[in-house]
């Protein structure tokens, strides 16, 4: 998927991920760098099977490993996690952080 799927109004952080370039491209995803002023940013953007668009973005320069994991939709956190991690086969020990409020 493209950038220009990734259209969201309010996007909701759903947790962060300790995965790496190689794991996402092993889920199909694209990793794009967008190009900014301030910061180096990547974004991959996939399609879940239940039709849910979500975003893997990593900020250069974060002291938290891995890819936060963003809905563009407002919904539970924890739902779409779930629906992520289900659909994507990655282990659930690869989970640093969640929303406390999720």
């Amino acid at each position: 998927m493209s950038l220009d799927d990734w259209v969201p109004r309010k996007p909701v952080i759903c947790a962060q991920i300790n995965i790496g370039r190689s794991e996402i491209e092993a889920l199909g995803g694209v990793i794009h760098s967008p190009e900014a002023e301030d910061q180096k940013t990547e974004i991959c953007i996939l399609k879940l099977r239940s039709g849910l668009i979500v975003a893997l973005v990593q900020v250069h320069g974060n002291s938290v490993p891995g890819y936060t994991l963003m809905s563009m939709v407002e919904q539970s956190a924890r739902g779409v996690l779930g629906d992520f991690m289900n659909e994507s086969g990655l282990d659930v020990k690869l989970i640093t952080w969640i929303p406390e409020d999720s």
